[in-house]
Formats: C-alpha cells, structure tokens, sequence
C-alpha cells in the first residue's frame, strides 16, 4: 500500500474515532443516566441531582423530547407549586415538538397533577381537553389515562355510577395489552372501581375486583408491587367493613395505613381514620373512636378541604359532644360541618355542571361535523329535481297566500281560552300558539283555578291543566329539547330545578308522563333509536358506551328497557340496519 494512501487512512482515524466515542458517549449518557432516575433503589434526592443534569444536557443539546421527557418525569417528585413550574416549560416544548402522543400525554399529565392537588376546576379542564384529543388522534392509551380521570372526578361528585362506566371503559382497554404501562393502568382502573363498588354496596363485584387485581400484582416492579398490594389491602378492608367483619377490616386497613402514609396520600389516610374510627364506634370504644374523627377535623382545618365521604365524621363528633354534654365543641364541629357543606356546594355546582354540558357539548360537536358532512353531500341535487322542488314550493306558497285573503278577517267572539273540538275550526291571524297561552296567563291574575290546553299530540282530547302542570309542561319541553334526559339526574335534583318539590313533580310524571322512570326510559330509548339510524361511529359502540351516553346505569338497563320500547335487542336491531343500509346501496348501485 502506497505511504500517501496508508497516511490518509491514519489521519481519517485519528480524526473521526473521538467523533465516533462522543456519538456512543452521548447517547449512552442519556440510557445510563436514565436508569438511575428510574430505578426504585435511587433516593429521592439524588434523582432530583440525576434530572437536572439530564434536562441541562438536552437543553443545551437542544434535544426538546428528553429535555420535556425529564421535566415530565421531575413534575412527580416536587411539590404541586413548583410541578406547576414545570408544566408551564413543558408546553412550548411539546408544541414545537409536533407529537400527537406526547401532546395527549402533556394533557394527561396535567389532569393528574391538578386533580391530586385537589384543582378540579383546572383538572377538569385538562381532562376534556385530553380526551376531546386523544379521541381525535386515535391514541387509546392516552385516551383512557383521561377517562380514569375523569372517572374520579365523577366519583368526587357522588355521581358513582358515572364513574364507574368511565372506570370500565379504562379496564376494558387496559387489559388487552401486556405491555407493562397498560399493566399499571389495568391495576389502576381495577381499584377505582373497587372504591365505586365499595361505596355503592356492592361486595361481590368488590370481590371479583380485588381477586383480578391480585393477579396482575406478580407482573408490576417491586416498588410498584408493594404500593399497589397497599391500596388493594385498602379496598379489601372496605369490603370486610360492608360485610361487618370489624376486626379483619381493621388488620387490613393498619396493614394498608403504612404503605399510603409513605405515598403522601393524605385523602385515603383520613378514610383509614374514618373507617377505624367507625370501628371503634361499633365496638362501643368511643373515646378512641372520637380520635379518629378528630384527624379529619384538623385536616379541614388546616388543609380547607376533604372528601364528600368525610364529613361523616362530623356526624360522629357531634352525637358525642351531645351525648357527653360538651356543647362548646358540638358547636365547633357543627360550624365546621356548615363550612364544610357550603364548600362542596360551591365547588360541586362548577364541576356538574361542566361534567354534564361540557361532556355533551364534545358528543354534540362531533354529531354535528357529521350532519354537516352528511347535507353536504344530500346537497348534490341534480338540476331537475331542484326545479321540481322549486315548482312544488312556488305551488304551496300561491296556495297559502289565497287561503290567508279567504280567511283574514277574525270572528268579534273568538275567545283564546274556549275549548274545541278537533272539528271546529280556530282562524288565527298573526298570533301564535304561544302569544294565546301568555293573553291566558294575563286573565289567570283574576282567576287562577284552571283553564284549557289542548295538546297537539292528544287532539281527541282536552287536557285541563292547573297553572303549576302548565309551566310544568313548559319545563318538560325544555327539558326535552335540551336532552337533559341523557345525563343522571334524580326526581329531588329535578324537582329543585324546576323550582318545585317532589311530591308535586312525582304526581304530575305519573299523571302526564307515565311515571318518572318510564319517562326518561321511553325518551333514552328514542334518542338512541333516532341516533342509531343516522350515525355509523354509534353502532360501532359497545352496548357499555351507549348506556353510558345516554344516561342508563349500565348494559343490562338499556338492552332491557330497548327490548321493552322496540321489541328487539339493540344488537339485533343495529345489525338490522346496517343489513338495511347494505340492501339500500346494493339498490342504487342496481
């Protein structure tokens, strides 16, 4: 070999091999450092010190994934108020990466954040943004970190049965797959819905759960391992306190104490002290038992919130500070107990709320980029049939317009609150339905006893209304155009938006409406039947997701009440449309 060419040979080494050493270097310096942040052997601290050489060394390598990967990860080891710090880095960084998945993940992200910080508002509206878009972009993992979000925030508002459907949906998703995130996910939806079946007293479902949740326990890290067999201890106590087997309640609520103490879990450590003390209580040990209770009291007290459940320890306390005549401390506990209820009001009233409209107006959104797709391509008319159209049109208008000089003129003795028959014939000039029913409420100043409404769905007959069924009617239209129907909504919750009380509104359903459970049955039922006709991605849903959608408890409900309505299960009459829609293509294409 020529002495120029072996020279070049050992320059270009010489020169490219420290290139070639700080290529490995580099990427190996991410990998290694990496492990440390993510291994359960690693304190706390020196995994603070670990990211914040990771995420200088992305930022000054303008590597934007690691560097928000880092800030990501670091967010679960500081306090809420620096955490939200971070976030506020963490979002330009995720727009100008352009990743769908990261996105949802920044969204879901800080859904969590919020929600365990007790945010809810801005929880809240994390989480419709991460579900309205991991819906979009197709990522089903992400999508279903936000339904568990969601779901706990339903189960916040003691809407359990909401929750528990957004529970299942996550579980449903999450066991399909080994790969350990949906591992951790599985075992995360499967104990939000042990706390659902805990609180609506359902212990064979608890069990069930808790037994699939054992299962899973081998195939989680060691550190995740212990916290999770933790909170499964925390569920299985739940269910011995429903089954009234105080003492293997207790061994299994101090065995899960410990553990959740670690995790800084302050919510579920004062449902240990709820549950304990509720123990002590039924054991008739209440000096110990008003110990318990005393916790969640200081914790109001200096933390300004708890959980719904909680304020069952203010019953407690002040049943013994009455019985033991300390009546100072009755009224201390009583103050609390009206702060603590003024609280969940305020904060209850904003998250139902959006819960309900928000949610539906997502769902309406995409109904309504359907039918926009849907008249855009009806609008295809062909030219002929728009000048039958418009013949047909021109036809009816000459025709109305003759009618309207035959009948100009009004009878001297018409009266708007007569009634007639479906034969008699009411001429009505420039005054509508609604203009005659306002003319009748002026005269009820006089006479407010009962008056006529004939009903355009029951013309055979009249229907004498009182004043309060007639703006009852009114709100029941509403009440219907809106499709309030299709969020959970109980007769005492219905009665006080309608500014009325239950009684009332229970005997004016049963008298005009066929009751109230058949009521909204009948109108959910249609709903889904009229939805089903015209939306494709609706039929692709499971029976599980419709009920949900449109209000009924669970499956079982709607298949039944459906069979009822239409003397056919909703599977069998989906597959019966999608058979008449085929039929209807192999028609045209004829």
């Amino acid at each position: 070999m020529p002495k120029k060419i072996l020279f070049v040979i050992v320059l270009c080494t010489i020169f490219t091999l420290p290139s070639i050493i700080y290529a490995q270097s580099k990427f190996g310096a991410y990998d290694k450092l990496w492990l440390l942040i993510d291994s359960d052997t690693v304190a706390k601290e020196k995994k603070l010190f670990y990211l914040d050489s990771y995420i200088e060394k992305a930022h000054s390598e303008k590597n934007s994934y690691e560097e928000y990967r880092a800030l990501e990860k670091k967010t679960y080891l500081l306090p809420f108020n620096q955490a939200v710090i971070l976030l506020h880095k963490m979002n330009p960084l995720v727009q100008s990466l352009k990743n769908d998945s990261l996105q949802g993940r920044f969204y879901n992200r800080s859904t969590t954040l919020y929600y365990k910080n007790r945010h809810f508002k801005e929880a809240l509206d994390y989480a419709i943004q991460a579900e309205k878009f991991n819906e979009k972009t197709n990522n089903h993992y992400n999508l279903n970190a936000a339904r568990i979000t969601i779901g706990n925030i339903y189960f916040h508002t003691q809407h359990y049965e909401k929750a528990k459907q957004y529970f299942l949906l996550a579980k449903n998703y999450y066991k399909t797959s080994h790969n350990y995130n949906h591992v951790q996910g599985y075992v995360s939806s499967l104990y939000s819905l042990g706390k659902c079946y805990w609180i609506l007293n359902e212990p064979v479902a608890l069990k069930n759960v808790i037994n699939e949740s054992e299962k899973m326990l081998p195939g989680l890290k060691p550190q995740d391992r212990i916290m999770e067999a933790a909170y499964i201890n925390y569920i299985k106590g739940g269910g011995a306190f429903l089954q009234k087997d105080y003492t293997v309640a207790e061994g299994y609520f101090e065995s899960a104490l410990k553990e959740i103490q670690k995790n800084e879990d302050i919510t579920n450590i004062h449902m240990i002290y709820l549950y304990l003390g509720k123990i002590r209580w039924e054991q008739n040990q209440k000096e110990k038992a008003i110990t318990y209770f005393t916790k969640i009291d200081e914790l109001f007290k200096d933390k300004k919130f708890l959980n719904y459940e909680l304020r069952e320890a203010y019953d407690y306390l002040r049943m013994y500070y009455k019985d033991s005549g300390q009546t100072e401390l009755q009224l201390q506990a009583t103050e609390s107990l009206i702060a603590l209820n003024q609280q969940f009001e305020k904060e209850q009233q904003y998250l139902t709320d959006v819960l309900h409209y928000q949610l539906e107006t997502n769902e309406l959104q995409a109904e309504k980029i359907a039918l926009q797709k849907q008249l855009k391509n009806n609008n295809k008319i062909p030219v002929v049939l728009w000048l039958v159209v418009f013949g047909s049109a021109s036809i009816v208008a000459g025709a109305f317009f003759v009618r309207k000089l035959q009948n100009k003129k009004v009878p001297a003795d018409f009266n708007p609150n007569s009634t007639f028959s479906k034969n008699d014939t009411v001429v009505n000039v420039g005054v509508t339905e609604e203009d005659l029913t306002d003319k009748a409420d002026l005269q009820n100043d006089t006479d407010k006893n009962k008056y006529t409404v004939s009903d355009q769905k029951e013309q055979d007959n009249s229907i004498i209304l009182t004043s309060t069924e007639k703006r009852l009617m009114r709100e029941f239209k509403l009440f219907e155009a809106k499709k309030e129907f299709k969020k959970t909504i109980t007769l005492e919750q219905l009665a006080a938006q309608f500014g009325t009380n239950r009684t009332t509104l229970s005997n004016f359903l049963n008298t005009h409406k066929g009751g109230y459970n058949n009521y909204l049955s009948k109108l959910r039922v249609a709903a889904v039947v009229a939805d089903l006709k015209t939306s494709k991605s609706l039929r692709k849903k499971t029976l599980q997701e419709i009920s949900f959608i449109y209000g009924f408890p669970n499956a079982k409900a709607f298949s039944s009440q459906f069979k009822t309505e239409m003397n056919n299960s909703p599977l069998d009459y989906i597959k019966q449309l999608k058979l008449e829609n085929g039929h209807s293509k192999n028609t045209i294409g004829n």
